[in-house]
């Protein structure tokens, strides 16, 4: 009784610490976004500084250090499922980003760790239907609170 109970106690700190990585606020750097098309093939590199800061409540994208270019949007959905925080795992994004124009897109933002190696994929959705996706692997990242 006292081994399962042990036990029990372990997993669940564990089980709260993993999901405590997705309460927290993120900034991700990157120096590169593929874009691709629908079916995930290769279709144009671009050598450009991207800052996406991921929080429960919020996403911000800023690339090429341009403020005014800047596209935000409130988590509409948010799935967590780290194996390991930052090394092997997910935790994916819905909202609808927002460019300064007031312009919107519907978007899925998957954040992937594989091998501690990880990538943004952008999964965004025009209001007229066109659909992009972008990936974006990542330099780095800064944990924050």
């Amino acid at each position: 009784m006292k081994k399962t109970l042990f036990f029990l106690a372990i997993t669940a700190l564990v089980s709260s610490s993993l999901f405590a990585q997705c309460d927290k606020k993120v900034t991700w750097t990157a120096s590169k976004g593929e874009f691709l098309d629908e079916a995930g093939n290769l279709q144009d590199t671009k050598d450009v500084k991207v800052f996406i800061q991921t929080s429960r409540q919020e996403i911000i994208i800023v690339h090429s250090d341009d403020e005014s270019d800047t596209l935000r949007g409130k988590v509409k959905e948010i799935t967590c499922d780290w194996k390991e925080p930052f090394k092997n795992g997910k935790i994916t994004l819905k909202t609808d980003l927002t460019e300064r124009s007031g312009e919107y897109a519907n978007s899925i933002i998957t954040i992937e760790a594989k091998d501690t190696h990880i990538t943004i994929l952008l999964h965004i959705e025009q209001p007229d239907g066109r659909k992009m996706q972008i990936r974006i692997p990542i330099d780095s990242y800064k944990e924050e609170g």
